[in-house]
């Protein structure tokens, strides 16, 4: 380095000692801009005149503790939360169709009903069916109750040998017949009762109605048709709660939990913000 002059010295003497830490601060801080050779480079600062106060400039702010917010943000399908697809349970032909599309329907709102005449012809069957066979039950009982009485009789005469063993035997077989028609009419009961309760519940069914509340979405039939059990005939979606079913990307995972709020936007709701929860 070249010798300073004697008044360069003395003019580095009369800086004050807070002006000399700050030249030095500068000095540090702009050193790598002063070296530099490029045409872009920053103008030079430069240092404060002799005598001058050099305040330095302190921002201070408070450190609080709180929840850092990393939105995730992605595209996906917004479904219902229930929907329904109805069919026919029981064939016939569609006598009335109550809704259209676009109508809004409450739970066990009727919807639609087919000609019942056949399915009441079946219901009185199996009910006639019903009673014949009771009536012939009682008759059933009233024989084995004879035949029990019949039986003991014999049984007091055989004791003494007045009467003999063959028909001791026969009177005994008769008593069996008799308890197992009785068995056999209360099997027959049960078969009957099942066939009326199965055409009453066809007889039912022969009224469709909405098994939720919702939105007919779409009508897959009309009036006079003739339906096979089956076959599709409403479409119903309760729309006051859906779900959104989201793409992920697996390195964003991490970032969402079950409970977290979210927010919903659609493209033809623009200006519109649903709140939700993660469910899944």
């Amino acid at each position: 380095m070249k010798a300073m002059n004697t008044e360069t010295m003395r003019g580095l003497r009369k800086i004050t000692p807070v002006t000399g830490v700050a030249l030095f601060l500068l000095a540090l801080l702009f050193f790598p801009a002063g070296c530099s050779d490029r045409e872009d480079a920053p103008a030079r600062i430069q240092p404060p005149q002799e005598g001058e106060q050099v305040r330095p400039r302190v921002d201070v702010i408070s450190v609080r503790k709180g929840d850092i917010y990393l939105p995730v943000q992605s595209t996906g399908t917004v479904t219902p939360y229930r929907e329904s697809r109805l069919s026919a349970k029981v064939s016939g032909r569609l006598a009335r169709v109550s809704v259209d599309e676009g109508d809004l329907v409450s739970t066990g709102q009727i919807l639609a009903k087919l000609e019942r005449e056949d399915f009441e012809l079946s219901r009185d069957s199996a009910a006639a069916q019903v009673t014949m066979s009771k009536a012939s039950l009682n008759e059933a009982l009233l024989n084995l109750e004879h035949a029990e009485r019949e039986m003991k009789r014999m049984e007091r005469l055989f004791e003494r040998e007045a009467v003999s063993r063959q028909k001791y035997d026969e009177v005994v077989t008769a008593h069996a017949m008799a308890r197992a028609r009785v068995e056999a009419l209360n099997a027959q009961i049960q078969g009957t009762e099942a066939s009326l309760e199965l055409a009453e519940r066809q007889l039912r069914d022969a009224i469709i109605t909405s098994p939720i509340p919702g939105d007919v979405t779409s009508t897959m039939v009309n009036e006079g048709e003739v339906i096979a059990s089956g076959s599709p005939l409403f479409w119903i979606m309760d729309v006051d709660l859906v779900r959104a079913e989201v793409k992920i990307p697996e390195t964003d995972l991490q970032k969402i939990a079950p409970g977290m709020p979210a927010e919903v936007v659609f493209d033809a709701l623009a200006h519109r913000t649903f709140d939700g929860v993660i469910s899944e």
